[in-house]
Formats: structure tokens, C-alpha cells, sequence
């Protein structure tokens, strides 16, 4: 389960959603770090901090930007239904927020 954004500058967009979050510019979202150093997304609201993660990767050809759940491996994996409804949550956000910067918006099951 993914959303797949198209548009002009995926690294832009990226670096600013971090960036928005880093500000508390993006309401109820906060951000983890990995092993790897990949700064992911969690919902801040009790009931789904850290449950659901979102990993921010522009594609090969940078014409899109890959918003994928993740979970920490000691965690008990999401449910779809999880993962769905972090995925809607940050969807909002995006047309709130970012509607100007996307070209077009897929959803991924």
C-alpha cells in the first residue's frame, strides 16, 4: 500500500514536507529516524504513533514521489486497515498543505 505523487520536483517536495514537519508546520505529524538514517513519518496522535511509518522516496527517474508505510521490526506488523488509515490521514495533509506541487495523486494497494 502506497500513494504515488507526480510532480514537477519530488525531491523539493520531499525536502519540504520534512522540513514542514522539522517547523511544526504540518499539524500532528512527527519524525523517526532508522538505522539507516531515513527520516520517516509517524501520525503524533496517541493511538497511532509509531504504529505506522511513512517513507518518503523520490523515483529513479525523479518525475515521482513513493510514500510507502513501514513498521519497526520489533513492532507487531500494521494491519491494512493501519496502514490505511495513516495513509488517508496524511493524504489530507497533502491536499491541504501541498495541492499546488502535485501534478497528479495515485493510490497503491
Amino acid at each position: 500500500m502506497r500513494i504515488v505523487i507526480k510532480t514537477q520536483d519530488p525531491e523539493a517536495l520531499k525536502t519540504r514536507i520534512i522540513s514542514d514537519v522539522e517547523n511544526g508546520n504540518l499539524p500532528t505529524w512527527e519524525l523517526r529516524t532508522n538505522k539507516k538514517h531515513d527520516k520517516l513519518l509517524t501520525h503524533s496522535g496517541e493511538q497511532w504513533a509509531d504504529k505506522v511509518l511513512l517513507r518518503l522516496t523520490p523515483d529513479d527517474d525523479n518525475q515521482q514521489l513513493l510514500i510507502e508505510t513501514r513498521y519497526w521490526s520489533r513492532s507487531p506488523k500494521p494491519s491494512e486497515e493501519q496502514r490505511g488509515t495513516i495513509l488517508g490521514r496524511f493524504c489530507e495533509r497533502l491536499f491541504v498543505q501541498y495541492a499546488k506541487l502535485i501534478d497528479a495523486f495515485v493510490g497503491e494497494v
